[in-house]
C-alpha cells in the first residue's frame, strides 16, 4: 500500500489464526522520531506505546494554533539568517502514540507554568491532539505530580485516531526499545486495583470486555509484575487464552489462563530494541511461515528486501523496496525539530518490485511552488506505460490538503485526443474528501498536452458529522441520489441511527442499541450499550430484526464475555433463534456451543482445537441421536488440513490439504485423487513471486495403475499477469490453451483460444467498464452503463454489424432493478 502524499508504504505480516485478541503485525516505513519499542518499522498490539518524540527538546508554540504541526507542508522552526527561536516561546512537548497497525497519532503537550528541566514528566501539561486525530490522551499522575502513565480514549485497535470510547492504559514512561525518547508501553494500570485485587486492564472495550497486558516474571510464588521482567504477557479474559513473549529472545508462547506453565511455543518475533533488519518466525507441528526484512541489501539506490519464507527455509515471495534520497527540506525539518534526523528515515519509496517481474510501480516526487507537491506514478507494462500525476495543494493555515488533481491514462488506447482523464478531489478543513469530479480529455494543445472538458463527466459530494469527522452524513452519488446517514447524537462511538435514500422515499432503515427484549425465551435482561438490538427495514415497525446479547453474565451465568449473540428474531416470523455458549470454566470458554432454530432443530460445535478453531460440528436434521457431522483439522494459520464427515457412527468421506507455508501444495479428494500444485519457487531459478506454474493430477486409473500427469501449465508476462494457460497432457501430442493480452490498467483486452483464427476482444469505457465484447466470428455486443456503473443496455450485433437483440435495464435511483426489456 503506497501512501502517496508522504511516499511511504505499509503492509501486514503473517500472523496465526488464534482465539486471542491480536490484530497481527505490520510493517510501516514511516520514520519514528526518537524511536519506538522496536525494532524499526515493526508494529503490533503489544508494541503500542506513547513516545516523548520531542526527546529532551521543547518545540515552538505557546498555545493551540501557534505550535509546529510537524508536517512537511509547514515552514519549519528556523527563522533564518542565524537567528534563534526565543526560549520563552518553546512551550510544547510532542507525544506520539503508535497504534497496533503502526499508525502514528501526534499530540501536543502545552507546558503550563515553568518548564521543568529535571524531568519533563514533572511539568504541568495541557495535551491536545494534532489535526486529524480525534482520540484523547491524558496523563495519569501520582501524588507528587509525576506522570505515572497515560490514558488514551479512541477507536478500536487499528482505528484509534478516529475516536470512540475504547480505553487504553500505558505504563510509566521509561527508556525502552530504541531511540532517545522515553516510552510508555501499553500495560495494565497497576495503580488502580478493583475489589477483586485486579489492576485496571490495558484495554477495555465499550461493551466492557477486557484484555490484560503485563511485564513481569514467573517465580516460585507465581506471577510477579516487574517493569524489567523477562516476560510480556497478554491475557484475553473473554476466551481465557493468552500469548506471552520472552523479551530476551522474542519467543512466543500460547497458553490457557490458569495453565500458563503449559504454554506451547508457536514462534519468535523481533526482540525489543534497536534493529533495522529482523525476522518473524511461526512454527507449529511441522508447519512453518517466516517473514524476513533486511535493510540495505543494495546501496544504489538504497534498497530493502522483504521475503516470505515457507518450509525448508524456502523463499516463496521476494519483494524489493527501493528508496529515493531524503529530501533536503524534510531533513532540515527533522533536524530543527529534534536536533537530529530520525535514524530510521528512508526517504520516499522509489520503486517496488516482486520476484523477477517488472516493478509494480515507480514513483517520483517534487515540491512545487508555495503550497504544492507532485507525485508521479509509472507502471511499465509490455504493451505501454501507465502514467499518473498527482498534484497536491494544501492550506498554509492548517497544513491540511485542500485539493488533489490526478491526471492519468484513460482506458481509450486508440485515440490520442482521449488518452487521458482528470480527477479532482477537494478536501474539507478536517482533511476529508468533500467533492470528487472526473473530466474527459477533449483534445490536445499545440504542445501535445491534454485539454480537458470544462464540465465534469460525473461528480460525487460528501458531508461529514461534526461529532465524528470520519463519518459521512450525506453522500450525493454520480447520478444525484442522496444517501443520508444519521448517528446516535452525543455518543463517543460511531453508531448508525438511521439510513435514508432520497430522504426515505427510496428506502430507509433505522437501528436501536442496548435495548432489552421482553419476549426473549431466556428472559429479559440489559444488553450491551453499543450492541444493535433492533434493525428496522423501511418505515413499518413490523419489519424489524431483533438481536439479544450476553452482558454482565446474562442470560447465561457461566458465560463471562460480553456482546456474544444470544438470540435473534426475524421479522414476520414466529420464534427466536437461540445461541448457547460453553461456560467460562469449560474446556472451550465462552465459545459457541449450540444454535437452535425456532422449530427446535439444533446445530452444535462440540469441540475446538488447541488454538480455538471449530473441530467438530454436528447437525440434527431428523434424529437427536444421529448427527450429521464434520470434523476439521487446521494449520496454525487457519488453513484446512484435513476434513472428515459422516452420519451417526458412519464415516462418509474425507479430504486432505497439504501446505507449504501459506501456499497449497496438494489436495486429496474423497476418492483419493490428488491435485498437486507447483509454483515459481519450485521450478524457476532466481527470485520468486509466489505465482502458480503447474497443476498435476495423480491417482489410480480404472485398471489400478498409478498415474501422474500434468493437467495445466500457467505462464506469465513480464508484469506478472497470467499470459497463457495450456493443457499438459502429452498423450495426444496436442497442446491447446488460452492466451491473454492486457491493457495498461491490467484489464483483459483479448483472449485467444488455440485453433481460432481470431481472438475475442474487449473494449472499455471509463472506470474499467466493458463497452464492447467481440467474439471470434465477428459477432459483438456493446454495453451502456449509468454514471454509477449499473448496466443500462446491451446491444447484440451480427458479424456485419447489423443489430440482433437489445436488452434494456431500468433502475430506481437507489440502484434496484425495476425493469428488464428484451427486444429485437
Amino acid at each position: 500500500m503506497l501512501l502517496p502524499a508522504t511516499g511511504q508504504t505499509a503492509f501486514g505480516l503473517p500472523f496465526p489464526a488464534l482465539d486471542v485478541f491480536h490484530p497481527g503485525y505490520f510493517y510501516v516505513s514511516s520514520p519514528t522520531p526518537n524511536g519506538t519499542i522496536g525494532p524499526s518499522w515493526f508494529f503490533g498490539l503489544e508494541r503500542m506505546c506513547v513516545v516523548l518524540s520531542s526527546g529532551d527538546r521543547r518545540l515552538p508554540g505557546t498555545q493551540e494554533g501557534t505550535a509546529w504541526r510537524g508536517t512537511p507542508t509547514e515552514a519549519i522552526l528556523n527563522p533564518g539568517e542565524g537567528q534563534q527561536i526565543p526560549d520563552e516561546v518553546k512551550r510544547v512537548r510532542e507525544l506520539t502514540v503508535y497504534d497496533a497497525n503502526g499508525a502514528a497519532m501526534r499530540f501536543l503537550a502545552f507546558i503550563e507554568g515553568n518548564p521543568n528541566d529535571v524531568s519533563p514528566f514533572r511539568e504541568q501539561w495541557h495535551i491536545v491532539p494534532a489535526k486529524g486525530v480525534y482520540a484523547e490522551l491524558r496523563e495519569d499522575r501520582d501524588e507528587t505530580g509525576m506522570v505515572r502513565g497515560f490514558i488514551l480514549q479512541g477507536g478500536p485497535p487499528g482505528h484509534i485516531r478516529e475516536g470512540g470510547s475504547w480505553l487504553y492504559h500505558f505504563a510509566p514512561p521509561r527508556n525502552l526499545g530504541w531511540g532517545a525518547g522515553a516510552k510508555a508501553r501499553l500495560h495494565d494500570n497497576m495503580f488502580v486495583i478493583d475489589s477483586n485485587g485486579n489492576p485496571e486492564p490495558a484495554i477495555i472495550s465499550p461493551n466492557g470486555n477486557r484484555w490484560s497486558l503485563q511485564v513481569g516474571d514467573y517465580t516460585a510464588g507465581g506471577w510477579q509484575v516487574n517493569a524489567n521482567g523477562q516476560w510480556l504477557v497478554l491475557r484475553d479474559w473473554q476466551t481465557k487464552r493468552g500469548l506471552r513473549w520472552d523479551r530476551r529472545t522474542g519467543e512466543v508462547f500460547y497458553f490457557a489462563l490458569g495453565r500458563e506453565e503449559q504454554a506451547v511455543r508457536i514462534g519468535q518475533v523481533p526482540v525489543e530494541g534497536d534493529a533495522e533488519s529482523w525476522q518473524l518466525q511461526w512454527h507449529w507441528d511441522s508447519h512453518q511461515v517466516n517473514a524476513r526484512f533486511e535493510k540495505g541489501v543494495d546501496s544504489s539506490p538504497p534498497t530493502d528486501s522483504y521475503q516470505l519464507i515457507g518450509s525448508s527455509n524456502q523463499t516463496q515471495v521476494y519483494t524489493w523496496l527501493r528508496w529515493d534520497g531524503i529530501p533536503e527540506r524534510e531533513r532540515d525539518m527533522y533536524f530543527h525539530a529534534y536536533g537530529h534526523v530520525p535514524q530510521n528515515l528512508r526517504g520516499r519509496l522509489k520503486e517496488e518490485a516482486v520476484g523477477q517481474f517488472l516493478p509494480i510501480e515507480r514513483y517520483r516526487y517534487q515540491y512545487g511552488e508555495g503550497t504544492s507537491f507532485w507525485t508521479g506514478l509509472l507502471r511499465q507494462r509490455p504493451e505501454d506505460v501507465f502514467e499518473a500525476n498527482l498534484f497536491y495543494t494544501w492550506q498554509q493555515s492548517t497544513g491540511m490538503f485542500d485539493q488533489m488533481v490526478i491526471v492519468r491514462r484513460s482506458y481509450n488506447l486508440s485515440d490520442a485526443d482521449r488518452a487521458w482523464e482528470k480527477e479532482v478531489l477537494t478536501f474539507n478543513p478536517q482533511g476529508q474528501i468533500s467533492d470528487i469530479k472526473v473530466y474527459d480529455q477533449i483534445g490536445r494543445d499545440q504542445n501535445g498536452q491534454p485539454i480537458f472538458a470544462n464540465e465534469a463527466r460525473w461528480q460525487e459530494r460528501f458531508f461529514y458529522s461534526a461529532d465524528h469527522p470520519f463519518a459521512v452524513t450525506h453522500h450525493f452519488d454520480r447520478q444525484g441520489t442522496l444517501w443520508q446517514f444519521d448517528y446516535v447524537p452525543g455518543h463517543r462511538d460511531l453508531l448508525l441511527q438511521t439510513f435514508k435514500v432520497n430522504g426515505g422515499d427510496l428506502g430507509q432503515a433505522s437501528v436501536q442499541y442496548g435495548q432489552a427484549h421482553l419476549d426473549v425465551p431466556h428472559g429479559s435482561h440489559p444488553n450491551p450499550p453499543n450492541a444493535p438490538t433492533h434493525v428496522q427495514i423501511g418505515s413499518n415497525p413490523a419489519l424489524t430484526w431483533r438481536f439479544d446479547y450476553t452482558y454482565n453474565r446474562e442470560p447465561y451465568g457461566d458465560v463471562s464475555a460480553n456482546g456474544l449473540l444470544a438470540a435473534f428474531a426475524a421479522p414476520a416470523r414466529s420464534g427466536w433463534w437461540r445461541l448457547r455458549y460453553w461456560g467460562e470454566n469449560s474446556a472451550y470458554p465462552n465459545k459457541l456451543y449450540e444454535i437452535e432454530d425456532p422449530t427446535g432443530r439444533k446445530a452444535q460445535i462440540s469441540g475446538y482445537d488447541l488454538f480455538g478453531r471449530p473441530a467438530r460440528v454436528q447437525l440434527f436434521p431428523n434424529d437427536s441421536n444421529t448427527p450429521l457431522w464434520s470434523e476439521t483439522e487446521w494449520t496454525l494459520f487457519g488453513q484446512p488440513r484435513a476434513a472428515r464427515w459422516g452420519l451417526g457412527n458412519t464415516l462418509s468421506g474425507q479430504a486432505q490439504w497439504e501446505w507449504n507455508g501459506l501456499f497449497l501444495r496438494r489436495f486429496i479428494d474423497p476418492r483419493g485423487r490428488i491435485v498437486r500444485f507447483l509454483y515459481d519457487f519450485d521450478m524457476d531459478s532466481g527470485a520468486a513471486a509466489g505465482v502458480l506454474r503447474q497443476i498435476w493430477l495423480e491417482g489410480q486409473d480404472s485398471q489400478g495403475n498409478r498415474f501422474s500427469r500434468l493437467y495445466a501449465e500457467l505462464q506469465y508476462d513480464t508484469a506478472g499477469r497470467l499470459r497463457r494457460v495450456q493443457n499438459g497432457n502429452p498423450a495426444t501430442n496436442t497442446v491447446v490453451g488460452l492466451t491473454y493480452h492486457y491493457g495498461i490498467h491490467d484489464e483483459i483486452r483479448s483472449i485467444h483460444h488455440d485453433g481460432d483464427r481470431n481472438p475475442e476482444t474487449f473494449d472499455y469505457s471509463c472506470c474499467g467498464r466493458i463497452s464492447r465484447w467481440t467474439r471470434q466470428d465477428g459477432r459483438f455486443a456493446t454495453f451502456d452503463h449509468t454514471p454509477n456503473g449499473w448496466l443500462q443496455a446491451t446491444h447484440e450485433h451480427d458479424h456485419l454489424g447489423d443489430p440482433l437483440i437489445q436488452h434494456l435495464y431500468a433502475y430506481d435511483p437507489a440502484g434496484r432493478l425495476g425493469k428488464a426489456i428484451r427486444s429485437r
